[in-house]
């Protein structure tokens, strides 16, 4: 048995020396410098290899560019600001991609008949901009994505790109994370238009000739997002979709949105059909905000069909607030719970053959029947600024259905879209060794509720003193800012070997709501412009 073994490993030793022979060194990365080196972008990308960096100074730069299936860094050096691509009568989109997967950063892209186009490859787009570009035929005036391609943007801005079809900003084979889509139009889905996903974006002031401001079609696709201030001739001022039946019985949810200040005829925050009549198709909202849209019609909120009059499906609203506005339902039944639907009486309306309107652990304007449900002000933490969030004291806190899963808190679920956080960051960190310390808190704040003060980032194995304080101070110390008042100091807390800090408490009972305390820590730290490093300012607020 041993000498099986050791004749495998000879073996293998031996075909390990012959790959080694077949296999061609990397080549070295080269780095071409526009202008330095050669005097165009599109030069630059022509004489680039698979793996080479691009640098690009700033400026403007009259023409089209087509990486070539390449697989290159672009790099504009000083940011999209400052360095512009310009394809104004070049006859093309500014940006062709067909293969690779480039990597294209810190440029402006304008002029193009379409911004970028995808016809095949993975390009990511980071920290761009891609703005005025006019689209006559097809789809995605700023952004395109073929079905061959995948298209990923991080951190940029699609602004006033147009289309006379589908997607001002953006359309088909694209995902967008924290990125600007504003003041882009197009006949459907002026902001965007069936895209791949959408999350942690601002979709506002876009425009549709005909349907979807904001947003048209896959709208399950759309999560974290602000949808605000976009307006539709016809459908759907926010969001606006129109699905074939589809085989699990159920529209796609639209769920994680706010959808503020939009207007339409119809479905002024959100136009939701079938588009053909069907039976035993359902449709769900979850932690949706609709609040404050516009339409001609009494569905300003939302107008959500699932089969038209003899439709017997069941449309579900789980978790929604609703300020102001009305929710129009063709359904065999409308579900809502633990949600808010606050400023208008009789908002909810349901029109079909089945169950009809039922409603619990629900705070309405002008109450509803059902088990849990409340007719009182929600105080919202700032509805006129469009903030709806819970404020303290609100009555909705910890008055959802005790059947249902508890808020991250630990807690009995909320009402309405949006779960009350007793913890506020008010910046004002001082950097030290390792950047900005960071001080979180956890914990419900309510009475006899155990908590933590949690310290990441900070220097290792130094004692820490934690600052707290009845009101905010927010004075200079240290070259820094001193953010409580100091009221209380607990000093020589040690931060553990990768820099951090626990520290675990009870919350007291008796406080009433609207009580708070600030903290922040301060550390020595010989990175600190004198000696010391402080965490961000943090507020908590009791229920």
């Amino acid at each position: 048995m041993d000498m099986q073994r050791g004749a495998k490993g000879i073996l293998s030793m031996g075909w390990v020396a012959v790959l080694g022979l077949l296999v061609t060194p990397a080549a070295a990365q080269t780095t071409w410098h526009v202008p330095g080196d050669v005097p165009t972008i599109q030069e630059a990308l022509a004489l680039a290899s698979d793996g080479d960096l691009i640098e690009v100074q700033p400026g403007t730069y009259p023409e089209a560019l087509d990486t070539l299936g390449k697989t290159i860094t672009l790099r504009g050096l000083a940011g999209a600001e400052l360095t512009v691509v310009d394809a104004i009568g070049q006859g093309a989109e500014v940006l062709a991609i067909a293969g690779g997967s480039p990597l294209i950063e810190g440029f402006t892209l304008t002029g193009g008949e379409g911004g970028v186009r995808a016809e095949t490859g993975t390009p990511t787009l980071r920290d761009c901009i891609i703005r005025d570009n006019s689209l006559t035929t097809g789809s995605g005036g700023g952004v395109h994505g073929e079905s061959g391609s995948l298209v990923t943007l991080q951190d940029c801005t699609l602004r006033g790109n147009t289309t006379s079809s589908y997607g001002g900003g953006a359309a088909k084979e694209v995902l967008l994370t924290d990125c600007l889509v504003e003041d882009n139009q197009a006949a459907i889905g002026g902001g965007l238009s069936s895209v791949l996903g959408a999350t942690g974006c601002v979709i506002r002031g876009n425009w549709a000739t005909v349907n979807g401001g904001g947003v048209a079609g896959a709208l399950d696709k759309i999560s974290n997002c602000v949808i605000q201030g976009n307006t539709a001739s016809d459908k759907g001022g926010g969001m606006f979709s129109s699905e074939i039946v589809p085989a699990s019985g159920m529209l796609p949810p639209v769920a994680d949105v706010a959808l503020l200040q939009n207007q339409a005829i119809t479905g002024g925050g959100l136009y939701y059909e079938l588009a053909q009549p069907a039976v035993l198709v359902g449709a769900a909202l979850t932690r949706v905000v609709i609040a404050d849209n516009l339409a001609d019609s009494a569905n300003d909120g939302a107008y959500i069909d699932v089969g038209g009059f003899f439709g017997s499906g069941d449309v579900s609203v789980e978790s929604c607030t609703f300020g102001s506005d009305r929710l129009y339902v063709l359904a065999g039944a409308l579900k809502v719970s633990n949600s808010i639907v606050w400023g208008l009486t009789g908002a909810l309306q349901w029109v079909g053959f089945g169950t009809g309107l039922q409603v619990s652990y629900s705070d309405v304007k002008g109450g509803a029947a059902g088990p849990g449900n409340m007719n009182a002000d929600p105080l919202f933490a700032d509805a006129l600024a469009g903030d709806y969030s819970l404020g303290p004291g609100s009555p909705c806190i910890n008055k959802g259905d005790p059947s249902a899963p508890h808020d991250p808190d630990g807690t009995v679920v909320d009402m309405g879209a949006l779960t009350y956080d007793p913890w506020t960051d008010l910046g004002s960190a001082l950097a030290g060794t390792h950047g900005e310390p960071v001080l979180a808190g956890t914990g419900s704040l309510n009475s006899f509720t155990p908590g933590s003060f949690v310290l990441t980032g900070a220097l290792e194995n130094v004692a820490a003193t934690l600052v707290i304080g009845l009101s905010q101070l927010d004075a200079p110390f240290k070259g820094g800012v001193m953010v409580p008042s100091l009221d209380v100091l607990l000093p020589g807390l040690p931060t553990d070997a990768q820099g951090a800090l626990t520290l675990p408490f009870l919350w007291p009972a008796g406080l009433p709501s609207g009580v708070s305390i600030v903290l922040q820590f301060w550390l020595p730290d010989p990175a600190g412009p004198k000696g010391f490093a402080a965490s961000n300012g943090l507020q908590g607020t009791t229920p």
